[in-house]
């Protein structure tokens, strides 16, 4: 009698493990369907919604007579798909002085406003490459530093082609660098030209926003 009883408890504890074991496999094979379905709703999600988002601030290195001197761009941009497209402020920053009429020092302001338009040529999880342009107008001056007061000013149109290289870490953040040529038209105030102000540009910028991105590859 002790004898069938002993089999039967341990028929019973191993039917016990293996519907434990059977169990535990069905859990596992129910969570990795559902991470997957939930990765193809995201990625469904992603590339149903074309539409991205984002404020941009871009710094641009430029060659001048003055030491210390650099464009802030400040800018909101648009994308459908690869299409780019937004509008831009861009200002001079710089703390040199020249005495452009003895004895007074002048300090040298510049800013400009317009739009850009471009296309993502390569674009992939974290990182892609677009092409751009920038066309805007604006003005330049000399302004007294004792009292402010304004003394040449003219205005200016301007181009800028340039290629970006993109870093893309989440969809909420961009870092690019990049490279262009920026063209300006002629103005006219004493020392300075717009020669000073144009030719390749090297900048390094942040977009803060909402990011789609479109693989060839899926």
């Amino acid at each position: 009698m002790m004898h069938i009883l002993k089999h039967t408890i341990l028929i019973a504890l191993l039917f016990g493990f293996h519907l434990t074991s059977y169990a535990q496999d069905s859990t596992a094979i129910a969570l990795d369907s559902a991470f997957a379905a939930l990765d193809t709703a995201d990625m469904k999600k992603r590339i149903e919604f074309p539409w991205a988002i984002a404020i941009e601030g871009q710094f641009e290195s430029i060659d001048t007579q003055f030491d210390e001197s650099f464009n802030i761009y400040y800018g909101l941009g648009f994308e459908y798909k690869r299409f780019l497209g937004g509008f831009y402020y861009r200002e001079l920053t710089t703390d040199t002085q020249e005495r452009v009429i003895f004895p007074s020092s002048f300090s040298l302001h510049s800013s400009s406003g317009g739009f850009y338009f471009g296309y993502r040529i390569i674009d992939r999880k974290i990182i892609g490459v677009s092409g751009r342009m920038l066309l805007g107008s604006g003005d330049i001056l000399w302004r007294r530093v004792d009292n402010q007061e304004d003394f040449a000013r003219d205005r200016f149109t301007e181009y800028k082609p340039e290629i970006l290289l993109e870093f893309e870490p989440t969809i909420f953040t961009q870092l690019y660098l990049g490279m262009g040529y920026k063209f300006m038209s002629d103005f006219d105030i004493p020392a300075f030209s717009n020669s000073e102000t144009s030719g390749i540009m090297l900048t390094a910028g942040l977009k803060i926003g909402f990011f789609y991105k479109y693989d060839d590859e899926k």
